[in-house]
C-alpha cells in the first residue's frame, strides 16, 4: 500500500474499532464470547443484551463486595448495638448462644432485616476461661458431647443461618475436635465463617472435607479501640476486596463497639464511593 492512502486506512481501522467496541458495551447484543486475559481460564460471556459481571469488572463499573460481620450481640454489655443497627447497611450479626439477649437479639436483627449467624465460643490456646460464657466448646469433651453442644448452641439462636468461632484457636487447629462441630453445622445446614483466631487452623480443610460452604475473615477492624485504627482498617479492607473482588471483616460490640460503628457510619460513604458494595457475609460464600 502506497504511503498516500496507509495513513487514511490506519485511520480507518481505528475509527471502525472505535465504533465496534462503543457497540459491544452500549448495544444490546445476543451471543458474544470475549477472550478473558485478566482472568485467565474465564471467558466473558455476553447474552441477550445483558453484560457479563466480569466484562464490567474489566470495564472498571464492577463494585468490589464487602460483608461486614458484627461479634459479640446478646450479651448484657453490648456498648454500640444501637449505633450498629442504625447503619442502614447489610450487617452479619454474629450472636453468642445461650445467654441473655440471645433471642432477643437475634428477632431484632432479624426484623432490621440483618442477617444472623451464631458466634460459637470455643476454647482458645490463651485467654481466660471467663471469656467463653456458657454452651463452649473444650478439649476437655469427647467428639459426641463436642456435637451434641454444638447443635445445642446453634438452636438457641433463632434465624442463624451460619455460625463463626468466638476465640477457639485450640479447638480450630485439632481436626478431631472441630471436625463433630462441623458435623453439628451440616446437619443445620449453616455455613462457616472461620474467624482466623490461630494461624494453625483447620476449618477450612475439615469443611472442605464435609462439603461445607466456608469463608475466612481478611481483617478484624477493631482488635484496638480507637476510631483513627478502625478507619485505617477499613481502608485495608477496602484494598484487599478491590484486589480480589470481596473480603469480609470482623467487629464487635462490646466495650469500645460505639467506636467501631462510629467508624464504619464515617466510612461507608468513603468506601463506596471507592467502588465498595456492603453485603451479607452469605453472599459470599460458594456453595
Amino acid at each position: 500500500m502506497s504511503n498516500p492512502y496507509r495513513k487514511y486506512f490506519l485511520l480507518s481501522c481505528f475509527v471502525m474499532g472505535f465504533i465496534l467496541l462503543t457497540g459491544l458495551i452500549n448495544d444490546p447484543v445476543k451471543s458474544l464470547i470475549i477472550k478473558n486475559e485478566t482472568f485467565p481460564g474465564k471467558n466473558i460471556a455476553l447474552e441477550d443484551g445483558q453484560r457479563s459481571t466480569d466484562f464490567d469488572w474489566l470495564l472498571g463499573v464492577k463494585k468490589a463486595k464487602v460483608a461486614i460481620v458484627i461479634d459479640d450481640f446478646g450479651q448484657s454489655n453490648t456498648e454500640g448495638t444501637k449505633e450498629m443497627f442504625s447503619l442502614n447497611r447489610p450487617l452479619t450479626v454474629a450472636i453468642m448462644p445461650n445467654v441473655e439477649f440471645s433471642i432477643s437479639s437475634a428477632e431484632t436483627a432479624h426484623q432490621l432485616g440483618h442477617e444472623v449467624i451464631v458466634h460459637l465460643p470455643m476454647e482458645p490456646k490463651k485467654g481466660q476461661a471467663s471469656w467463653l460464657g456458657p454452651g463452649a466448646i473444650t478439649c476437655q469433651m469427647t467428639p459426641e458431647e463436642i456435637k451434641k453442644k454444638a447443635s445445642e448452641d446453634f438452636a438457641s439462636v433463632p434465624f442463624a443461618v451460619g455460625f463463626n468461632n468466638h476465640m477457639g484457636s485450640l479447638i480450630c487447629a485439632k481436626e478431631d475436635l472441630i471436625r463433630p462441630v462441623l458435623e453439628a453445622a451440616k446437619e443445620k445446614h449453616f455455613f462457616v465463617l472461620d474467624s482466623r483466631t490461630g494461624e494453625d487452623s483447620q476449618v477450612a480443610v475439615q469443611a472442605k472435607y464435609l462439603g461445607i460452604p466456608c469463608i475466612d475473615r481478611d481483617v478484624f477492624l477493631d482488635n484496638v479501640k480507637s476510631v483513627p485504627y478502625i478507619k485505617n482498617q477499613l481502608n485495608l479492607l477496602a484494598e484487599k476486596a478491590l484486589d480480589k473482588r470481596s473480603a469480609v471483616a470482623i467487629g464487635h460490640v462490646g466495650q469500645g463497639g460505639r467506636k467501631t460503628a462510629q467508624a464504619l457510619r464515617e466510612m461507608i460513604p468513603v468506601l463506596e464511593e471507592k467502588g465498595i458494595e456492603f453485603v451479607y457475609l452469605s453472599e459470599l460464600i460458594q456453595k
